[in-house]
């Protein structure tokens, strides 16, 4: 029986018995008090009239305990809740961790919660976060781990001082080209490349033996019509190893398989000394004299075939210069990776990779961009979606006249909520951190994909987020998956974050 029948029950029975006492009280044949009627003698009364015979007890047992022990909480010593009329404990105990788990607990009452996290290269399945419930449990079930294994990176990031040059991304690209053996196969693809020391490294490794070519834009000429110096290097010395995308037609306007220009910028390595193989090297530098002045950020993956097989075959298509306006397509690698190549016509890779991210208190999504213009403004409303929904999302972005970017819708969509957004301007050269922007990558660190499990992933490469780089050019974007590769590009953008200008908030 509920409490609330309980009491009801109680009322109607005092009622019935106050209705009886009362219909006793005003019955017109009781004798009046001064006048004891005697019991007719021949009735038996049914009451044994000895001396020993005692009354019934009609007094009330006040020690008879309630069924119901509580009916609010205040009705229960300190540390208990009234539940179900009982009074129980409201402190939870220590939540299971299974193994592989760890758990960080921030209480043991009600609305306290208990977070999990999985060892390096685990992957956390089911609930991320539980609560301690009035009863004394925790909501949901323990989360299981489970491994997977992430790519050998490393990574490289430029910052030039005012008036300087950073020629560390240089410098790497050499050292990886001096360490491919003879016999090894040795594959790159980029939009600008002028510098002769690059060139110089590339014929080195082809003088040695090693399977040299190299894929430039259409571009790389002088107004007479001449290469750049470092495209006249590799044209003169690498033996026919040079191939330049869709020569006979006008500069920029014909790339590799797409129908304005090769943007790419990366290399590869079928091998390179101490054993690595199956290189992928990605940046965002040309190999040219204005980007050794900008920022720019550099990956390599070693030891993914599937990965490496991916871009070879990208980078044969783009050797048979057959155009595709919609060539777009992507390949998953063999540690978690996967690369998208471009042009695409229809839909935007980007929205729909941020589609597939959930917010929590603990979600944030990280943007260092050279080129964001109006054609992509629906990126920038799903970054504020997202925002809305409890990610925190900062955004660095280059401001380039010249190219109407960022475009004013952009800069409208990212001027809301709490998103952390800004810019470096157009004269950076000229003002006192003299520095500019010329990275394309995103990062996310949330729940994703279709089983919404928290990861932490890179997105680099040569892909603006403009009308170009979707649907115009050869671009190549890569997906990385690796908490330890995403901390590394999280304090790149940490690093150029001050020497921006701030717009929001």
């Amino acid at each position: 029986m509920s409490y609330t029948e309980f009491r009801a029950s109680s009322l109607l029975t005092a009622l019935v018995a106050a209705s009886l006492l009362f219909s006793f009280g005003c019955n017109s044949s009781e004798p009046p008090l001064n006048e004891v009627e005697e019991p007719d003698a021949d009735v038996d009364t049914g009451v044994d009239t000895g001396e020993d015979t005692a009354l019934p007890d009609t007094s009330t047992n006040t020690d008879t305990e309630s069924p119901y022990e509580c009916i609010h909480s205040e009705d229960c010593d300190d540390g208990q809740v009234c539940i179900d009329a009982t009074c129980v404990s409201n402190e939870c105990g220590e939540p299971s961790t299974p193994p592989g788990t760890s758990v960080s607990i921030d209480g043991y009452l009600p609305e306290d919660r208990a977070t999990y996290e999985c060892e390096p290269e685990h992957d956390l399945v089911g609930d991320q976060q539980r609560t301690c419930l009035d009863d004394g449990s925790w909501s949901g079930n323990p989360p299981g781990c489970i491994p997977f294994k992430p790519p050998q990176t490393q990574t490289l990031f430029t910052y030039p001082s005012p008036g300087e040059v950073d020629d560390s991304i240089e410098d790497h690209v050499i050292s990886l080209l001096d360490s491919a053996p003879a016999g090894s196969k040795i594959r790159a693809s980029f939009y600008s490349f002028s510098r002769v020391r690059v060139a110089n490294a590339f014929v080195d490794a082809h003088n040695r033996g090693a399977d040299v070519e190299v894929i430039v834009n259409n571009h790389n000429v002088h107004p007479d019509g001449s290469y750049y110096a470092g495209v006249g290097v590799l044209d003169e010395e690498l033996g026919g190893g040079l191939t330049v995308c869709n020569e006979d037609a006008e500069p920029q306007e014909a790339g590799c398989v797409s129908p304005r220009i090769n943007h790419n910028k990366f290399i590869l390595f079928s091998e390179l000394q101490g054993g690595s193989d199956h290189v992928v090297m990605q940046t965002s530098a040309n190999m040219n004299n204005p980007q050794r002045a900008e920022a720019n950020s550099l990956v390599t993956v070693h030891g993914d075939e599937g990965l490496y097989d991916a871009y070879l075959n990208h980078w044969n298509d783009q050797k048979g210069q057959q155009i595709d306006p919609d060539y777009y397509h992507y390949v998953e690698g063999d540690y978690d990776t996967k690369v998208y190549f471009f042009p695409r016509q229809d839909g935007d890779t980007i929205v729909e990779i941020l589609d597939e991210v959930s917010c929590d208190d603990q979600s944030r999504i990280h943007v260092n961009m050279a080129f964001f213009s109006d054609a992509r403004t629906a990126i920038a409303e799903r970054l504020a979606d997202l925002d809305a929904e409890g990610c925190a999302i900062h955004v660095l972005v280059a401001d380039r006249v010249d190219f109407e970017s960022p475009g004013d819708a952009v800069v409208d969509a990212l001027s809301t909520g709490n998103i952390d957004f800004a810019y470096f301007p157009h004269d950076a050269f000229d003002a006192e951190s003299g520095m500019m922007i010329h990275s394309k990558y995103f990062l996310i660190d949330a729940p994703f994909g279709a089983n919404q499990i928290r990861q932490q992933l890179v997105f680099t490469g040569s892909h603006n987020f403009n009308v170009s780089s979707l649907e115009r050019n050869d671009e190549a974007l890569l997906r990385i998956r690796d908490s330890s590769t995403h901390a590394d590009f999280v304090v790149d953008w940490e690093t150029l974050r001050p020497h921006a200008t701030t717009l929001h908030p």
